[in-house]
């Protein structure tokens, strides 16, 4: 087994896809289908997204992109709507060559910074990454993946920590951040 094969065995041995993100063009519509046609009824969106959404960096670039985005679930799998307008960035590049729909797949990890060290020394760098901050102590780092090192699939990386504990993002830490003003309720 060569390096690359240790790596793909233990680094990068997912157990599950936590997060579908899908870019869509108008979120209120898009919320309505998901609710009525998969039952995804709770959606939360960040309270305070442009105060928390640090610096964005972008095919190299630090941008400042209008973005929104939802989370709801269906059972323990996250679903992300994201829509997106401004700055060039991973959404609109996605909307702009294959207009709305599955944009990645998500995935919430406990070592971050040593998943995309396994994934750099494969030739897979982010195409776009950041942190967002909360006011609960909490901050959540991603990295979007190429998808053209990744059979044509962006991967996502996900890490929330609150207070460096490592805590995902499950249906319970979105009633908790609700619950602390991190997050507010989307009516349906």
């Amino acid at each position: 087994m060569d390096i690359l094969d240790a790596i793909s065995a233990t680094v990068l041995n997912f157990k599950q896809i936590d997060q579908l993100g899908i870019v869509v063009n108008d979120m209120d519509e898009a919320i309505r289908n998901f609710a009525g046609k998969l039952g995804v009824k709770s959606w939360y969106r960040p309270a305070a997204w442009d105060a928390n959404m640090g610096t964005i960096i972008y095919r190299g670039k630090e941008i400042r992109p209008e973005i929104a985005f939802v989370m709801g679930y269906c059972g323990n799998l996250q679903i992300e709507l994201i829509t997106t307008r401004g700055d060039g960035n991973i959404y609109t590049e996605h909307l702009e060559q294959h207009g709305e729909g599955l944009h990645h797949i998500g995935f919430f990890v406990s070592d971050f910074k040593k998943k995309l060290e396994a994934y750099a020394k494969l030739g897979i760098e982010p195409i776009q990454s950041g942190a967002v901050a909360g006011k609960g102590g909490d901050i959540t780092n991603y990295a979007y993946l190429d998808a053209k090192n990744t059979n044509g699939v962006i991967i996502e990386l996900v890490e929330t920590r609150v207070y460096g504990i490592n805590t995902k993002m499950s249906p319970f830490m979105m009633l908790l951040g609700h619950m602390i003003g991190d997050l507010v309720k989307v009516e349906i």
